[in-house]
């Protein structure tokens, strides 16, 4: 099976360039967050069909596509609601990549829409963007992008999604259907299909360069045009409160035993049970206030904060080799993707980041709270306060550097 390549799509180290306001711009994120986050749709048009080109083009998606590989991983066949893995369309031998793309674009031309999934770990574009989002939101990002053939073609029917979605239109136009919503914010457990029959409630032409929001539970079904349309899907996946008191409960279940004891043998027919049972409930719903603690379910919260994503490395090689150089002047800044947490431990003081930690003596306690408060800001281990030598901070900015958290700006 062939790997699929990294395509080097954007050389440029600006990891900030492209963040959540200047995705939603004009609208102020503030105001995104009180009267859109997980409530209603939001439409902007923009009149600016490059607003993404920096992103994403169709060139690109060609590109992806000519050198994805011949097991065409991760790429969709979407028709009629039906989804086919492009890896399964049996192609075998030294000719299979062309064979493979060959039947690939058949679909295509068919009317299918072609889906490339998880592209924030294979666009480098998309996967600054998506570190940035996540640094943001707290939340695990997702990008995917649908190519769809021009003539009024739709791979999917009416449906809702379980995670919000932030709809870039790239290239084309598509037209956007929004129904009434059965379910408000679902769970992921919950049935994605719709079969409520009335009208749109919104209809809405996208064109490139404009944005389209849809809370979790919007029902809604897409359509192209005349033209082929290409538009990027960056998914939203937070961390819940119900998630997060689940795992808990969970856990507490698996330890105490009294959770997983039977009710008592005939109580649904035994009237004088039925109060033994109540006061089981009771004691039961006692433990969970007495065992399940706020600030414990916050630090939880915090951990997989922390661990959302998965490490962005670039240049890391290269730093490797450069440590001895770094000295008490030299610019370094936190890796976006980083979302690094600091906590006390006996005589130790804990940096959590990259879904490990690293226990540090406890006097470097200020100059790490300092480090991870400077966000993606540049600074240099001589701005570092507090009572540490030259050499301590110095040692302290080329260990960061060393372990991934923090990195140096490229000439």
């Amino acid at each position: 099976m062939d790997a699929t390549p990294t395509l080097s799509a954007d050389s440029s180290d600006d990891e900030s360039h492209w963040n959540f306001t200047r995705l939603i711009q004009p609208v102020d994120p503030q105001i995104f967050e009180k009267e859109n986050w997980e409530r209603n749709p939001l439409h902007i048009a923009r009149g600016n069909a490059e607003y993404f080109s920096d992103l994403l083009t169709l060139d690109d998606v060609d590109s992806l596509l000519s050198f994805s590989g011949s097991s065409l991983d991760g790429i969709l066949i979407a028709k009629n609601d039906q989804e086919i893995p492009a890896a399964s369309l049996g192609a075998s031998g030294p000719h299979s990549k062309v064979n493979n793309l060959e039947a690939l674009y058949r679909h295509y031309r068919d009317g299918a829409t072609l889906v490339l999934n998880g592209l924030e770990r294979r666009w480098p574009a998309l996967a600054r963007l998506c570190d940035a989002l996540t640094a943001e939101f707290s939340a695990r990002f997702l990008a995917n992008v649908y190519v769809t053939p021009g003539g009024n073609e739709q791979g999917f029917g009416r449906h809702y999604d379980n995670h919000d979605v932030f709809i870039a239109q790239v290239h084309g136009t598509k037209r956007w259907s929004l129904y009434h919503s059965p379910q408000h914010l679902p769970m992921h457990v919950q049935d994605r299909r719709n079969t409520d029959t009335t009208g749109p409630e919104q209809e809405i032409m996208l064109a490139p360069g404009d944005l389209l929001y849809l809370p979790r539970g919007t029902v809604h079904a897409a359509t192209s045009t005349d033209t082929t349309s290409v538009h990027l899907t960056i998914g939203v996946l937070p961390i819940l409160w119900a998630d997060t008191l689940q795992q808990a409960l969970a856990r507490l279940i698996a330890d105490d035993v009294r959770f997983r004891t039977a009710l008592p043998i005939g109580f649904a027919h035994t009237p004088a049970l039925h109060a033994q049972v109540r006061d089981g409930f009771t004691e039961l719903i006692d433990i969970l206030i007495t065992s399940l603690s706020a600030q414990d379910l916050l630090q939880e919260s915090l951990r997989k904060a922390q661990s959302i994503s998965a490490p962005q490395l670039r240049h890391h090689l290269a730093e490797l080799d450069a440590l001895p150089s770094i000295g008490l002047d030299t610019p370094v800044r936190r890796r976006t993707a980083a979302s690094p947490l600091v906590t006390a431990a006996d005589t130790a003081v804990c940096l959590h980041f990259h879904n490990k930690t690293l226990r540090l003596p406890m006097s470097l306690s200020a100059a790490l709270r300092y480090v991870v408060s400077q966000g993606d800001a540049h600074f240099c281990a001589r701005a570092i306060p507090g009572d540490l030598t030259a050499p301590q901070r110095v040692n302290l900015i080329r260990q960061l550097v060393r372990e991934g958290l923090l990195t140096t700006p490229r000439s």
